[in-house]
């Protein structure tokens, strides 16, 4: 990270716009994958609005999309960071707007599971606020972008908690015991703040 910042700050003058905002991206990013991302880290919605404007421009550039997508969406995981759900929800919600402007990310095997994710986010701050109802329907369009079982798991186990909330304990168990058919976890894992372990990008 250390590196990565020296590069960004030593970049500034010797890169293109174009550079300079995947490079802030791309240390906003490590940041959060790294858990150490702050509100007040690089502002990712001016990169965000540079790349809107060349998507007008060239509306057909699937990498420009999936880029400009990305940024709302860590613009959002710093307002998470700073508990502002409502912005990082909004934030969310123009993520998952700018992908489904393109149908098909078939060529793409991250876009899927990034559309995915952007729908565990939303579905997590519905949860948050005691919107169960509201919450499942992210929950389950997240489902179904996800692949892998053990993905699976991970939001089959983040519906159980929801029902949980409800006080709907038998849907809880069986959410639970078909998440276990998929991928068995230990107990110290169940332990874990939902989203923090089994949904990253």
């Amino acid at each position: 990270l250390d590196s990565l910042t020296s590069l960004m700050s030593d970049a500034q003058t010797t890169l293109s716009s174009l550079d300079q905002a995947e490079m802030k991206l791309l240390l906003v990013q490590a940041k959060y994958k790294n858990r150490c991302l702050t509100e007040d880290d690089f502002d990712l919605e001016p990169v965000a609005a540079y790349y809107d404007s060349l998507a007008i421009i060239y509306p057909d550039d699937a990498d420009l999309q999936y880029l400009c997508a990305k940024a709302y969406y860590y613009k959002g995981a710093q307002w998470s960071v700073a508990n502002e759900d409502v912005q990082a929800f909004t934030q969310y919600l123009n993520a998952l707007r700018v992908m489904q402007k393109r149908e098909d990310w078939s060529d793409n095997p991250y876009a899927k599971r990034f559309i995915a994710l952007i729908y565990t986010r939303l579905s997590e701050v519905l949860y948050r606020y005691g919107l169960a109802e509201a919450a499942f329907e992210p929950c389950h369009e997240a489902a179904a972008h996800y692949e892998s079982e053990v993905d699976l798991a991970a939001m089959k186990r983040f519906e159980a908690a929801i029902y949980q909330s409800q006080k709907q304990y038998d849907k809880t168990l069986a959410c639970l015991q078909e998440a276990e058919q998929w991928a068995p976890v230990s107990e110290e894992l169940f332990q874990l703040p939902i989203g923090s372990k089994f949904f990253e990008l």
